[in-house]
């Protein structure tokens, strides 16, 4: 951990200023924001994140009159950023086992996880961005890992400082699938900005993982919920494969990044030991997947091009009635929905748009099927082009 100077002003904020402020900030998400989205609508999150740095920066300003403790901006090594880099992937693996394992458990954990994509996509993707992505990257590090870790440093305890930091940032929140997740990427930032006695890695990191949040919300908007059943409806033993598989991911970027982060150096023989336990537990969780889910799978890759008049379709066979795993992505030139149906009625359809998919676990019987491209308004394509991806997976 970075120490701080012997001769350097302390700052006079305590731990009870925190606890102030992280109250004020619950307020503020329990009952002016409701009233914000009343007054403004989709433009209350901007307005609360602001909310929410003003708090810290009146506080330190009210009690120390000295912001520099709770806005350090130092600009750390590049190889103390690229081994933040590592470890936030290697948290991101760890989120998703963690996510594998509750969405067994959590109702409807999809719809809870679709909050963010639904706020993205009702409003223009710049917007999102600021909105989603630059406010909370400058706002919440100010709070968090500016403010409320400044206040909490007379503790002396690094360690207890971060899980403070960390659980009060996954309440933040304010739900209990998203809690873990983000109480782990809380403590990464902590941890960064006691090693590195600066925001900016942290911000950068910030930002960078929210804005993936609003590319996946327009890249695949409308599949979340559809793929969350996928997830939800594995088997005990594929969701310890998965599991399995991201943990090993995760140990090998933890323990490379990790050296590389606290500048420490290991023999070859113990690295090679970490690297090859890394592998076997995710090749390991891979292989269980495996076994565990498939039977069979049809995987095509289709390209189609009906300038010529013809409708777009695509035909296959399923021979036994099981529970199938069915993931369909079509990407054309114009809206398109895609439709599977049995001859006699549609068995599952998605919504609109030029990039339409469909990710579902359905029960299905023998018999032939047919995956049609249409038009939003129900008529089949004749005219574009569109390629499409087709995987069927029969489950055990």
């Amino acid at each position: 951990m970075r120490k701080d100077n012997a001769m350097e002003p302390k700052s006079k904020l305590k731990p009870y200023h925190g606890l102030i402020g992280l109250a004020l900030v619950f307020l503020i998400l329990l009952f002016v924001d409701p009233l914000l989205y009343k007054l403004v609508g989709m433009y209350y999150a901007a307005i609360g994140e602001l909310l929410i740095v003003a708090v810290a920066l009146v506080i330190a300003l009210i009690t120390d009159k000295e912001l520099s403790f709770v806005l350090p901006f130092r600009l750390p090594p590049v190889k103390m950023f690229v081994s933040s880099v590592g470890l936030y992937i290697g948290t991101l693996m760890l989120n998703g086992a963690v996510n594998t394992v509750t969405s067994r458990f959590i109702p409807d954990f999809a719809e809870r996880g679709e909050a963010v994509n639904n706020l993205a996509t009702s409003m223009s993707p710049a917007l999102a961005i600021i909105t989603i992505a630059l406010l909370p990257a400058v706002c919440e590090e100010i709070f968090y890992r500016g403010f409320l870790l400044t206040s909490m440093k007379p503790l002396k305890n690094p360690v207890f400082v971060i899980i403070a930091v960390a659980v009060s940032f996954g309440l933040l929140h304010t739900d209990l699938y998203t809690f873990l997740p983000s109480a782990l990427v809380g403590a990464l930032f902590a941890l960064i900005t006691i090693k590195t006695g600066s925001l900016l890695i942290p911000m950068i990191l910030h930002f960078a993982n929210n804005s993936r949040l609003v590319i996946a919300a327009y890249a695949g908007a409308g599949a979340g919920t559809d793929a969350s059943e996928v997830l939800s409806g594995l088997s005990v033993q594929a969701t310890v494969g998965y599991v399995l598989f991201y943990l090993g991911l995760a140990g090998i970027l933890f323990w490379f990044s990790g050296k590389a982060f606290f500048g420490k150096k290991t023999g070859v023989s113990k690295t090679v030991i970490a690297v090859i336990l890394c592998f076997l537990v995710s090749f390991g969780g891979f292989v269980a997947v495996i076994n565990a889910s498939m039977e069979m799978t049809v995987m095509k890759s289709l390209s189609f091009r009906y300038t010529d008049g013809e409708p777009c379709r695509y035909e296959f066979v399923i021979e036994k009635e099981a529970e199938y795993m069915i993931s369909v992505t079509a990407v054309s030139d114009t809206a398109t929905v895609i439709s599977i149906s049995d001859g006699e009625k549609t068995v599952m359809i998605s919504e609109s748009g030029k990039t339409a998919s469909i990710a579902v676990n359905e029960k299905l019987s023998p018999g032939n099927y047919t995956l049609t491209l249409l038009n939003p308004d129900g008529s089949e394509k004749t005219s574009g082009a569109a390629s499409v991806a087709v995987n069927i997976i029969r489950m055990k």
